[in-house]
This record gives C-alpha cells, structure tokens and sequence, in this order.
C-alpha cells in the first residue's frame, strides 16, 4: 500500500514523472525464506545550481527515507543513509555534483550532521487563516506570473536552486493558480514576490518570500490575492529558518490573517 501510494504521488508531479528522474529504493531483510521489506526511500535525480554560479552540477536527492520495522528503526534509517551514499558516489562519479538528503521528523537537526553531511536548511512554516487584517496599500496594484528563471537570476541569485528539468509540454495544473512564481506591481513597480508550490485542503503553501525595502507588508496583500484566487481559507508560508526573509514574515512586519501560528516542520535538508 505505501508503494503505490509513493508511485501514484510522484506519477503526479511534472518533475518527478519525467524519464529516469525518480527511483524506490527498497531493502528488504531474508526471515525465514521471506524478503520482508524494512526500509524504502525515493531518490530524484535532478540538476543543481550553486549561489553566483551560471552552470548547474549534477544533483541526487533522497526525497524521504522510512523504515518499515519501527523496532528497529534507528537502525534501519542509518542503513539507508549509507545506502544513498554509495548510491550517490556511483551516479555522481569523479566530477562535481551534489548530494541532498531531506530528513522528516527528525528529532534534532544537528544531529544528522554525520561523515561529510552538513546541515543546509531547516524548514519551518508560517500559517495564516481569514481575511488580511486592517491596512490597504496605496495606488494601483497587479499580481501576474512571473518567469521563473528571470525570479531566479533577479530575487535569488545569493541562494542554492534546485533546479526542475520539466517536460515539454508537460501536464496543465488543475489549480486556478498554477505553481510558479508571482510578483506583485504596485504604482508599475515590482514590489515583492513569492513563489505557489501547491495547494493543500484550505490552503495555499507558498514559498520564496521577498520584498523590496519598506514593501514587507506588500506580501500580505499579494498572498491574500492569491489566496482568493485559489478558492483557499488559508496560507501557509515555507521557509528556511535561516533565510531571514522568511523568518520576518511572523514578527508582525507583514500585516496577514485573522489566525496566525508559526510552526516548525521538523524536516531538514542536509548535503
């Protein structure tokens, strides 16, 4: 059953359903003449740009690992981990690449700082539900979808990108707003911007925050279109608790929602 259900999930992405993109890895353990299976793990492989740099690397990401023997689960995820190393090591050969490896629920982020794996990103989540709170902005606005490797080269050129290798002519979105970036005009200038990576029951989950100076509360108006255009109740912004762009979304600096909460998703990137 969770085969199937990891298949159908990413049969239903554009990057993941591309040729060759995404593999299960599943090991299995022999009891008494039986394989049981004890842990599986997806692995995407991809393309990756590093900050200030023109041309992406080779990429393998293991997108989630979970054990199927929660006895003995501590020792299963450590074999999995050495599992996709040498998987790694093998696709990525003698020139340069990179390595990722995403971490759900994990207890303590440093912790799986372990041999060469360094601790790249923690993500948390700003939820926001109801309508904008008090404040309007001034003059003449409009929210459009941006070219997304314009966004890249212009708004986060000091940032890692993992980059999608999407099909041509790829699957229409089903959603009334479509993954991808939005910038927000205000009087004909670009004031702020963030990136829809997909919708979920009564929400919207956005992502790649930025403002231009003293525009920070811009964003609440531009997530509040969206919101309205996707037919959501709510928000939820995803960030790196390290990209102090996100993390000023929840220090009353951008003027959101009736119901607010941050949270932490206990999930971790390490490369």
């Amino acid at each position: 059953k969770l085969i199937g259900q990891v298949r159908s999930w990413a049969a239903s992405s554009q990057a993941l359903s591309r040729q060759n993109a995404f593999d299960l890895l599943q090991v299995a353990e022999n009891v008494g003449g039986t394989a049981a299976p004890r842990v599986v793990c997806g692995i995407w492989r991809t393309r990756f740009r590093l900050a200030e740099e023109k041309e992406p690397v080779p990429c393998m990401a293991t997108l989630f690992y979970r054990t199927r023997d929660y006895l003995s689960a501590e020792f299963w995820e450590d074999q999995i981990r050495r599992i996709c190393d040498i998987v790694a090591e093998e696709y990525l050969g003698a020139g340069p690449g990179v390595q990722l490896m995403v971490h759900h629920g994990a207890p303590w982020a440093m912790g799986l700082e372990v041999g060469e794996h360094r601790l790249l990103a923690e993500v948390e989540a700003f939820n926001f539900f109801g309508p904008q709170r008090a404040g309007m902005l001034q003059g003449e606005t409009e929210v459009i979808q941006a070219d997304s490797a314009k966004v890249l080269a212009d708004r986060h050129q000091l940032f890692n990108v993992l980059l999608q290798d999407l099909p041509p002519g790829g699957k229409a979105s089903s959603s009334p707003v479509a993954p991808g970036h939005y910038l927000l005009r205000l009087a004909g200038e670009e004031v702020c911007g963030v990136e829809v990576l997909g919708t979920q029951p009564w929400q919207l989950v956005l992502g790649s925050p930025w403002a231009q100076e003293g525009h920070e509360a811009s964003l609440a108006h531009l997530a509040t279109v969206l919101r309205r255009r996707a037919g959501s109740w709510g928000c939820s912004f995803v960030y790196d608790t390290r990209d102090e762009r996100g993390a000023r979304l929840s220090d009353g600096a951008v003027n959101v929602g009736l119901l607010r909460r941050k949270k932490s998703l206990r999930v971790a990137v390490t490369g």
